[in-house]
């Protein structure tokens, strides 16, 4: 008895032991409100029965424990001396007699009144956050779309000396349009806190996004080695937005007046591996690793710099990975690595 009376004020939080025929409470630490004998849901509530009956109701772990016998954590509102709402995380856990069947609760009450504001607060600037993205979007694109209008119309008329000009201000609007599409995906996958990774098939994602990117870069020449395996990945819809990004990347930082752009895909029993492989002027080692950092651009080029970031982010949320080599002769070589989830 001496012993459990040690434990039970060792632990740094209120901690009842409750009787789960009547709610009365057994024993008590010195930092739980009530004694012996009374019921912990007026204690805890100041209620008159318990805590998942009558009106304003709150979830009650007595009940879920008896029933399931294994430890279940709720959280719930309660008043500190002053009236003040406080919030606690509910820990509860079973104690069986020799027949196995629930006789006591554990229960310990964690104030985590802070943490649930802060977390209150952190939702409140996500959601805040998302709003202001989808308005800029929107009007950064009309704006845009208004530029690439009139851009169009100029070059019909404009003389050989200032078309240039005129095809320097389309493409930039072009990547810009480009910049907010990458704007949306990356908040999509970092605001997204309930995201959970699913299957989906490779062939159909890959041959589409090769499909996309060649109807419109037309200059350079995307070629497919070899059939890509049938098989199904860990992934999800946004899965489509790592092979569009790695391919526009070796477009557009790639040297050449024509862009050679080669994807290939094998596959074992554990992981599909794509590659793509272009002529350009590759990565230099000391670039291999911090290429995928946010805002990192390499070469002076038309890419946006958060393309390589939001591939990493999306193959590490999968499970997989993403690495860089130096293709033979020139050039590089994407490695995407993914776990199969046949």
């Amino acid at each position: 008895h001496a012993s459990m009376e040690a434990i039970i004020e060792a632990v740094p939080h209120p901690l009842y032991v409750l009787n789960v025929d009547d709610y009365t409470i057994q024993h008590a630490n010195a930092l739980a409100d009530g004694h012996p004998g009374n019921t912990c849901y007026s204690v805890t509530h100041e209620r008159d029965q318990p805590c998942d009956t009558g009106t304003n109701t709150a979830p009650c772990p007595l009940q879920e424990v008896v029933e399931t016998g294994e430890p279940t954590t709720v959280e719930h509102t309660h008043y500190d001396g002053d009236g003040n709402e406080r919030v606690h995380e509910v820990h509860a856990a079973p104690i069986f007699d020799d027949e196995g069947n629930v006789v006591q609760l554990v229960e310990s009450l964690i104030d985590v009144t802070e943490r649930s504001a802060y977390e209150t607060e952190l939702r409140q600037q996500r959601d805040n956050l998302e709003t202001l993205n989808q308005v800029l979007r929107h009007d950064i694109r009309n704006d845009l779309q208004l530029v690439l209008s009139y851009g169009e119309v100029l070059a019909e008329s404009a003389d050989p000396e200032h078309r240039e000009y005129v095809s320097t201000i389309t493409e930039s609007a072009e990547h810009a349009v480009e910049l907010t599409q990458t704007a949306q995906e990356m908040a999509d996958v970092l605001l997204d806190t309930e995201a959970s990774v699913g299957r989906v098939d490779l062939r159909p994602i890959l041959d589409g996004e090769i499909d996309s990117i060649r109807a419109a870069h037309d200059d350079a020449s995307i070629t497919l080695d070899d059939a890509i395996p049938d098989v199904t990945v860990a992934g999800d819809e946004m899965l489509e937005s790592v092979f569009r990004n790695l391919l526009k990347n070796a477009i557009q930082h790639n040297d050449k007046q024509v862009p050679k752009i080669t994807v290939s895909a094998t596959a074992d029993d554990e992981t599909a591996t794509v590659r793509i492989a272009d002529n350009g002027p590759g990565v230099p080692d000391n670039q291999k690793q911090e290429i995928f950092g946010k805002g990192e651009t390499g070469m002076d080029s038309a890419g946006t710099g958060l393309g390589l970031y939001l591939v990493e982010t999306l193959v590490s949320t999968y499970g997989g990975s993403v690495t860089v080599e130096d293709n033979d002769p020139e050039g590089a070589v994407f490695v995407v690595t993914l776990p199969r989830a046949d």
